[in-house]
C-alpha cells in the first residue's frame, strides 16, 4: 500500500478566531502498524540558497520539539542557540544543534482572505543520528551513558541516517512539553502565535484527529491541546 494522505475530516488545525488554518497529515503504512507524516516546509539561512525545503516529517503528538536532518545544511552559516538531544522510546536518539528556523505548510487550508502562517522557531537541526535498542533512556548520574529502562544496563548504539519509517527527515513533536536541558525545544505549534487584529482573539491552539486507517474518517483517537496560558514546563494532559 503506498503512502496516502489522510482524508480531509483529518486535519491539525491552529486555530483563530476567523476560521482555522487546516494541515492535513500523511499516513504511512509499515507492515502491520503505520506512522503519520506531515509535510513540512523549513527555511534556515543559507539552506538551499535560503529557499524553503519541503520534505515530510514523522508527526509525533507525543514528541518535544522540532528535530530536522541538517544533512545537506551548511552548518558554519547557521547561528547556533547551543547543543540539544533527545532520545525517544523507540532508540532513536539525535544530537545536534538548536536553531531559528521559519516554518510553514505547504498543504495548508487557510481561511479566505488569509495566508499560511510562516512560524518563526526553535528547531534542533540533527548532526548525529543514532540508534539504540528500543526502551533505554539517558542515565540520569551521567547524561553521556545510556542503560536500559528494565535493568539498567549500558547500551552501545549504531549510527543510523535519515529518512526514518521510509520517508520521514525529522521528528515534528506537537507535545507543549518542552524538552529537558538548556536551551529547551517546543514544539512549532506551541510557538505559534497568530497575527491579531482588532477585537480578534487567540482561541485554543490546535486539534488532532488520527485515524487507525485508511478506511477510519479518524474520529477515534483525538488529542486536544490548547496553547492559549499554558507555561513551557506545565505537564500534558
Amino acid at each position: 500500500m503506498s503512502n496516502q494522505r489522510i482524508p480531509t475530516s483529518t486535519l491539525l488545525a491552529a486555530a483563530q478566531s476567523d476560521g482555522a488554518v487546516q494541515v492535513p497529515l500523511i499516513y504511512i503504512p509499515l507492515g502491520d502498524s503505520a506512522k503519520i507524516g506531515i509535510n513540512v516546509a523549513v527555511s534556515v539561512p543559507g539552506w538551499n540558497n535560503d529557499q524553503p525545503v519541503v520534505q515530510v516529517y514523522e508527526f509525533d503528538t507525543g514528541g518535544k520539539g522540532f528535530w530536522v536532518d541538517s544533512t545537506n545544511l551548511p552548518l558554519l552559516e547557521v547561528e547556533p542557540l547551543g547543543s540539544v538531544e533527545t532520545l525517544y522510546t523507540s532508540g532513536n536518539f539525535y544530537e545536534g544543534t538548536a536553531a531559528l528556523a521559519t516554518v510553514s505548510f505547504p498543504d495548508a487550508t487557510v481561511p479566505s482572505g488569509t495566508s499560511v502562517p510562516a512560524i518563526t522557531a526553535t528547531v534542533g537541526l540533527v548532526t548525529t543520528f543514532n540508534r539504540y535498542p528500543q526502551g533505554c533512556m539517558i542515565q540520569s548520574t551521567d547524561p553521556l551513558v545510556v542503560v536500559k529502562r528494565s535493568n539498567g544496563e549500558t547500551q552501545t548504539a549504531v549510527p543510523d541516517k535519515f529518512p526514518i519509517f521510509t520517508k520521514c527527515y525529522g521528528d515534528f513533536g506537537a507535545s507543549l512539553d518542552a524538552t529537558a536541558g538548556s536551551p529547551s525545544l517546543l514544539s512549532v505549534l506551541a510557538q505559534y502565535v497568530p497575527a491579531l487584529t482588532g477585537s480578534q482573539t487567540l482561541q485554543s491552539g490546535f486539534i488532532v484527529s488520527v485515524p487507525t486507517g485508511i478506511s477510519d474518517p479518524g474520529h477515534r483517537q483525538r488529542a486536544v491541546r490548547p496553547i492559549q496560558n499554558r507555561s513551557r514546563h506545565e505537564p500534558q494532559r
